[in-house]
Order: structure tokens, then sequence, then C-alpha cells
């Protein structure tokens, strides 16, 4: 199993990095390439069974989407091969059309899916994500400037209950295409969420997988569900 991460140096904010440390820990035989900025990817010319990247600053946004302009293709081929991807954050937004700034000036994305995005740097907004992966209960935080517009109606990632999902007006989080995973939650995703942790390791590898500290994570997790259920707890978007 070969496992790039992309421009770790770069983003990885919010511990996104928790992902990739557990990814570690429960494919200790999997080789993890690390990929650092301005180096190309990996990936142009090796196969690989996963890409994983995770929040940025804006400034690293369009640096990196410059870095991988040339291999649009590439990844719209990956995707359609099944190449799993785990992206997190505002990584997501690489993906969309165009990111256009508070000052109106529209920055050409790789265009992989029909989205694009609007920030604005003057205005964070802060959530609890609580919702559902198919049948799978997900939790999760948001912090972010940007907000992103268009019909994920057929491919979300998450069916948001409480909270917001591509906009705040949307209940519908993030991009999941085949094997691509994309979110706007920020975070140890795979360590807040066990269940669909097992789920995401066993597509990929194929088989069962014994998760390092399942119970542990399990009991955070039900406690995780159980707060963000609590009304009095409410997240103000």
């Amino acid at each position: 199993m070969i496992i790039e991460v992309l421009y770790s140096d770069a983003g990885m904010l919010f511990g996104d990095r928790g992902n990739v440390h557990y990814l570690q820990r429960t494919l200790p035989d999997s080789t993890f390439i690390f990929t650092q900025y301005p180096q190309k990817p990996y990936f142009a010319k090796e196969y690989v069974d996963l890409v994983v990247i995770g929040a940025m600053s804006e400034k690293w946004q369009l640096k990196i989407i410059e870095i991988l302009r040339p291999y649009q293709n590439r990844i719209i081929d990956m995707i359609a091969d099944d190449v799993f991807f785990l992206v997190t954050g505002n990584a997501l937004d690489l993906f969309s059309k165009h990111i256009e700034d508070e000052f109106g000036v529209i920055h050409p994305a790789l265009n992989i899916f029909d989205f694009t995005v609007k920030t604005n740097q003057m205005k964070r907004l802060n959530d609890r994500i609580l919702g559902t992966f198919r049948d799978i209960i997900m939790v999760g935080f948001k912090t972010q400037f940007s907000l992103a517009y268009g019909n994920n109606d057929d491919h979300y990632f998450i069916k948001v209950t409480k909270g917001f999902g591509f906009n705040l007006e949307s209940k519908l989080d993030g991009i999941c295409y085949r094997n691509f995973y994309g979110t706007h939650c920020i975070g140890p995703l795979l360590v807040l969420n066990p269940q669909f942790t097992k789920y995401f390791v066993e597509t990929l590898t194929k088989k069962p997988v014994v998760l390092p500290f399942f119970d542990d994570l399990m009991e955070a997790y039900r406690t995780k569900v159980q707060e963000f259920n609590d009304p009095k707890k409410d997240s103000n978007s």
C-alpha cells in the first residue's frame, strides 16, 4: 500500500495531521511518501493507493494549486481509476472550479468538481458538525473563511443534521465520488469517527482491519455524539 501525503509542510492545520498519524498506526506495512513544497507529486508518474491532503492557509492554497495544475488530467484519471483521496478542510477548495477572494478576484482552481468557492478572510465561520455518511453517524468541526457553492446533491460526503454543509444554506457537506472523500471538516476526522474509519480503511485495503485503540475511540465517539445531540449545546453558524 502506497500512501502519498501532499504538502504537509504547508498544510495539515487544525490537527489534520492526526489522520496521517492514525493511518500510520493502522497500516504499519504501508509506504508513506511525504511530498514537500515545491516538489511535484509522486503520483505524477507513480501509482499510489491513497492521497491525503489537509487544511492550509489561503496563500498556500494558491501556491499548491499552481503546483498541481499540470496534473489536473492525471488527478481526474486517478479518481476514475478508483484511487483513494482523503481531503480535509479547505484543501477541498483546490478541487473546485475557482476561488473568489473578498476583493472579487477569481483564482482558477483545479476544476475537478463542479463547484465554486467564495472566501472572506474578515469572517471566520466556526461550527460543530453532526450528520451521517451512509448509515454511519459522523461528528466533526469546522473553522473556515470560505463557503462553497454548487450542486453536490448526488455526490455529497456528509448529510448534516446539525451545522452547515457546503454553505450556510446547505445541509450537504463535501464531496464523495467513487473513492474521493472530501470534507470541509477539520482535524483528525479518522480519530473522531472510528466507525467511518473502519469502513474507509477496509474499503481501501479490501480486507478486515483491526483499528488501534478502537474501543477507546468508540467511547470518545459516543460521548461526542451525545454532546452534539444535546439541544442546549446547539452550534451557531
